[in-house]
């Protein structure tokens, strides 16, 4: 049996596949270009039985079936990192991915998943120092 996730939904993706060859992943009817890292829903509808919708990335390997059309909601937690969609049978020529980040709050502001915390740290500590280019920095006095 599926467990059930208690973590709060943070939307609703809409995929699609078929009736001819494409393959779709939408929300609010604007195609999904990049998420952050959270629990969505996926509502699927696959409209050809000479298809399927598979999705795969860090932690995700789910997918509809080929010989089958119907629609299936999928409650999934995405962590960080880069996710595919595509029909199997058709591979080369229906696909899409799906670039997740982890947006996180540390003090003294958000970062960004993909930088290391230490970078950051550092320019929280030191607010003015800052990279000055060479042909300005002879101009400066001490």
């Amino acid at each position: 049996a599926a467990e059930e996730t208690t973590e709060e939904v943070a939307g609703t993706l809409t995929g699609t596949v078929g009736p001819g060859f494409t393959i779709t992943l939408t929300q609010d009817g604007a195609p999904v270009e990049s998420l952050p890292a959270g629990t969505y829903e996926f509502v699927i509808d696959d409209e050809s039985d000479a298809h399927n919708f598979h999705l795969t990335g860090a932690n995700v390997d789910e997918t509809t079936e080929v010989g089958e059309t119907g629609q299936v909601t999928w409650v999934l937690t995405l962590e960080a990192g880069e996710f595919t969609y595509v029909c199997d049978p058709h591979a080369s020529q229906m696909t899409g991915s799906l670039p997740l980040s982890l947006q996180r709050e540390l003090p003294g502001g958000p970062i960004c998943g993909d930088a290391a915390p230490g970078v950051h740290q550092a320019a929280r500590e030191n607010p003015r120092r800052q990279r000055v280019p060479a042909q300005e920095a002879s101009d400066q006095t001490p």
